[in-house]
């Protein structure tokens, strides 16, 4: 009886593993494309941005941009940006909200260069 168990709790392990393998995999994969859209100009924020900056002094928003799940999707307490291809790590990428962060990197043939920046800000 024990050797079924152990069998059947096996192959539940793998199969939950193997499930959770794919959803990484289908996720990084969507991400990837993103990306890729995103760094030539084609992300959806960059839209955003567009319809954003073609308001008139005066003119109201529309409704999407007052929507409260629509601001706060717009808050990044974490921002990163890939600085290379440069050899040279100088600089960085600060934050973009009072109470965030912003984190640079370099990808380099053997290594990875990090920066990590972030404001003081008073507790209230």
């Amino acid at each position: 009886m024990l050797q079924y168990d152990v069998y059947l709790s096996l192959s539940l392990s793998l199969s939950i593993s193997l499930s959770l393998s794919l959803s990484l995999l289908t996720t990084l994969l969507i991400v990837s494309q993103y990306m890729q859209a995103a760094s030539t100009g084609k992300g959806i924020d960059r839209h955003f941005l567009g319809l954003a900056l073609c308001l008139q002094d005066g003119e109201e928003a529309p409704p999407l941009f007052r929507d409260a799940v629509f601001s706060r999707s717009r808050t990044w307490k974490l921002t990163t940006s890939n600085m290379s291809p440069s050899r040279h790590f100088s600089g960085g990428f600060g934050p973009v909200v009072p109470h965030g962060y912003g984190a640079c990197y370099i990808i380099q043939d053997n290594r990875y260069v990090y920066g990590v920046g972030g404001r003081l800000c008073a507790v209230r």
